[in-house]
């Protein structure tokens, strides 16, 4: 995998977040470990220059633990977007299909006694459909149905399918679909990567400091409320209360960009 390809793969896991914010982010949280690791050294009763080494190996272990997350994270990040990817490729490929050829690919998924009702469809998939499924199979002599849609069953579709008693309707998952047209020479992982690049690079993110600021909408609040508890119960209580501050400041600027965000696309 290129550089390239790789970078637009962990903008989209950081929901387009410039890297220089991703840094800030992750030095600002090391800053409130190293401080608050070393008050509470300080609490236990260590000297201040072993209270301050300690300090900086639990912010040396957040860093470490940082990057093997971030590792983690992006790789299952690449593999289920791979899958979505690859998934809307094949979809696509479907669609384009004429109905002869959609149901010839999907023959395979019926079982020798059951009658095959392949839509070949790319709106939702209604309780309709499911009544003229199963007429069509009554019709037929048949009691038992294999359904094959391109797009997502309804809800009350699915109830159609599970009350109705006197046939049999078998449901074929997106998955088991999606597989049938899988081509192991064609859609590869370089394939799904390509695919995504094109995908990405036709979004422009925007490199801004809201991103920053509204990514972690829930940590800093969490944060500074248990920054704040703390005080009342240990030493130093000035320090975790302007930790504190500074944790719900963070929060405070997080929700006016998100509102500013909203009444943005409220107007369009």
């Amino acid at each position: 995998m290129d550089r390239q390809t790789l970078r637009c793969y962990k903008r989209a896991m950081r929901k387009n977040k410039n890297v220089f914010f991703t840094v800030a982010d992750c030095v600002t949280w090391a800053i409130l470990v190293y401080v608050i690791a070393s008050l509470i050294f300080r609490e236990i009763g260590f000297v201040r220059h072993t209270a301050a080494y300690l300090a900086f190996c639990a912010c040396m272990l957040y860093l470490v633990l940082y990057m093997l997350a971030g590792r983690i994270r992006l790789e299952k990040f690449m593999k289920k977007e791979r899958r979505r990817i690859l998934h809307d490729d094949v979809r696509r490929t479907f669609l384009l299909m004429s109905d002869d050829e959609f149901e010839a690919k999907v023959a395979s998924l019926a079982h020798d006694d059951s009658h095959l009702i392949a839509l070949h469809n790319s709106k939702e998939t209604d309780a309709d459909c499911i009544l003229k499924a199963y007429r069509e199979a009554k019709g037929m002599g048949k009691n038992s149905v294999t359904l094959v849609s391109l797009s997502p069953l309804t809800k009350d579709a699915c109830d159609m399918a599970e009350n109705i008693a006197d046939a049999k309707i078998r449901i074929i998952s997106q998955d088991e679909i999606v597989a049938v047209g899988v081509d192991e020479k064609k859609h590869t992982d370089e394939y799904a990567d390509r695919l995504f690049l094109r995908e990405y690079e036709t979004l422009h993110p925007k490199k801004t400091l809201k991103s920053f600021l509204q990514n972690r909408r829930g940590a800093y609040p969490l944060c500074g409320v248990i920054l704040l508890i703390l005080s009342f119960f240990l030493k130093y209580s000035m320090y975790y209360r302007l930790l504190a501050v500074f944790c719900f400041y963070m929060t405070f600027w997080g929700a006016v960009f998100r509102n500013k965000n909203n009444l943005t696309s409220d107007e369009k």
